[in-house]
């Protein structure tokens, strides 16, 4: 073999090694961010907990002042932004026939409206021993808020918002088993929903 030959032979070989350690290397990196973006899904329902009582909440490790205030926010958001109906039949139709009450409204009269059955908070909450350290976590997550949490007919443990962009109001639920929370506040969901008129 001529030393040209050699030297062709050579580069090559140094070519196609060269080939193999980038494809290794982007497979590996592939790989790599797969698992970040699985495991980063699988978290982001792993954040947050759902207890039907303040006592719950308690008995799970969480200090009782956190669970207290936890609750309470939930309860004046659920007071804020709960769905109405005119109806109990509509309310029924949504939530089911144990989980509606109703009440009296100045400006609007009688209504109907979805009982609050539980609230859902932060799981990291239960680092937080102190009204201090209490403090200062919310000031590092001022975007979160919890959630009061419904029963829809079904049975499903859901979040309800209210929808004007199109039409009457509509209620979207959204099931906190299956959807994936993707911001910190609990604000943005999957696009998959439920509305039903109100």
């Amino acid at each position: 073999m001529t030393h040209s030959k050699i030297k062709r032979t050579t580069k090559n070989n140094f070519k196609r090694k060269k080939s193999s350690r980038v494809r290794n290397t982007l497979a590996f990196g592939t790989i790599a961010l797969m698992s970040t973006i699985i495991s980063s899904c699988n978290n982001s329902t792993n954040r947050v907990r759902i207890f039907k009582t303040i006592e719950d909440c308690r008995r799970a490790g969480y200090k009782g002042f956190v669970c207290k205030r936890q609750y309470n926010q939930a309860f004046m958001r659920h007071l804020r932004n709960r769905p109405c109906y005119k109806t109990a039949a509509e309310c029924k139709r949504v939530f089911g026939t144990r989980h509606c009450e109703q009440i009296e409204q100045s400006r609007s009269g009688r209504s109907f409206v979805p009982l609050m059955t539980g609230f859902m908070m932060d799981r990291s909450l239960r680092n937080v021993y102190t009204k201090y350290t209490y403090n200062r976590w919310k000031r590092n997550h001022s975007s979160y808020s919890p959630e009061p949490i419904y029963r829809s007919r079904s049975g499903d443990q859901v979040i309800a918002h209210q929808s004007q962009l199109r039409g009457p109001s509509k209620v979207r639920l959204v099931n906190v088993k299956t959807q994936t929370l993707t911001r910190y506040g609990f604000g943005r969901y999957s696009n998959t929903h439920r509305s039903w008129g109100s």
